[in-house]
């Protein structure tokens, strides 16, 4: 939506923006490589983000272009969180009965401005746990304005389970949304000068180990197919 009730000037450099936004979503969808992404771990405040109805928006375009295919997708992760600050990354997953599904979602989702990344294959296993449970097939983003993080995930698999219970903990539990932002500012200070985040998502893993995992795992085998 372009606001024309400013000048004419300013309405044409929302086109002009707009257009080179298309241009470079275009062009990065064209070369199967999604928007680099060479920023520090900033924690931005949820109030000047709409992140619920950017993955909403998001969610609803992923079920147009892959239909029957996936089970359902769904926002997870920091943004999925209501007030709590978070990397300007919303995270989302798709549901599917096995990954066998994949190679056929491809078409679909680069379509959609989403490209795979196929060297990262799965989540991080944690407890005394099968790590073939926690296989998935991962994407980024195209549009060179949303980042998004794409996980593609089987029902009854670890990793799915573990990013619907991890969310709705810090949902629910006051304390524990308190002290996972403790540790985030905490790592976020530790990796400001990264040029990119990938050395901050691995230090929370073992914050995950430690604290998240444990305070889970049972809703987690609750749900997967480990009795």
């Amino acid at each position: 939506v372009l606001d024309n009730n400013g000048t004419l000037e300013e309405l044409q450099a929302q086109a002009d923006a707009l257009f080179e936004r298309m241009r470079q979503f275009s062009a990065n969808v064209q070369a199967g490589e999604p928007e680099p992404r060479t920023d520090a771990p900033v924690l931005a405040d949820p109030a000047e983000h709409a992140w619920a109805a950017d993955a909403a928006r998001l969610c609803a375009r992923i079920a147009a272009a892959c239909g029957d295919r996936i089970i359902r997708a769904e926002h997870v992760g920091s943004t999925s969180v209501p007030g709590l600050p978070a990397k300007d990354i919303v995270d989302l997953q798709i549901e599917v009965d096995t990954l066998e599904r994949v190679p056929g979602l491809l078409g679909p989702l680069a379509g959609a401005g989403f490209i795979q990344r196929p060297q990262i294959v799965t989540d991080t296993p944690h407890g005394d746990t099968d790590p073939a449970l926690w296989r998935k097939s991962f994407f980024r983003h195209a549009d060179p304005d949303r980042a998004v993080n794409l996980h593609v995930r089987e029902s009854r698999g670890l990793g799915l389970a573990f990013a619907r219970a991890f969310r709705d903990a810090l949902r629910a539990d006051e304390t524990f949304r308190a002290e996972y932002l403790a540790e985030k500012r905490c790592l976020s200070e530790i990796h400001a000068l990264d040029d990119t985040t990938e050395g901050y998502a691995a230090a929370k893993e073992v914050w995950f180990s430690r604290v998240a995992w444990p305070r889970v795992k049972s809703a987690v085998l609750a749900e997967s197919v480990v009795d």
